[in-house]
């Protein structure tokens, strides 16, 4: 089990305490490879892209347009 985690590094040059989970780009319950580009995330009207760290099965923990914080668990990777 891999959780996909908002970088809390994202926040180094934001006033803004919080950001909003913008969309999902990878469907819940699929299939994604390490690296593959699954959330984006917006701080202070500036989209990030969120990266998978693991390859496996990827959980939603969240809903799009969720307002998230740093280090936000965001999502669960299963193998498989």
């Amino acid at each position: 089990l891999t959780v996909v985690r908002i970088d809390e590094a994202l926040w180094e040059n934001s006033m803004a305490p919080a950001g909003i989970l913008a969309r999902w780009t990878a469907n819940d319950g699929t299939r994604v490879e390490r690296g593959a580009h699954v959330a984006d995330v917006l701080i202070e009207g500036a989209r990030h892209e969120i990266m998978a760290p693991a390859a496996g099965r990827l959980r939603h923990e969240v809903q799009a347009h969720y307002v998230i914080e740093p280090g936000a668990v965001i999502g669960r990777i299963t193998a498989g």
